[in-house]
């Protein structure tokens, strides 16, 4: 787990929201289907080629 969380952005949500877990030795859930990735989406990123 990357602590505090895992962007650099310090303006994101998911800049520190992974220290609490880990400050309690506690891991988070990882999904493997499609159904439960997007069932806890937060944001998606929908990137084209250019040119």
């Amino acid at each position: 787990m990357t602590t505090p969380g895992q962007s650099g952005d310090p303006e994101s949500p998911f800049y520190d929201n992974l220290f609490p877990l880990w400050a309690a030795d506690r891991v988070f859930p990882v999904f493997y289907s499609r159904e439960r990735i997007e069932g806890v989406t937060a944001e998606r990123v929908e990137l084209q080629p250019g040119g």
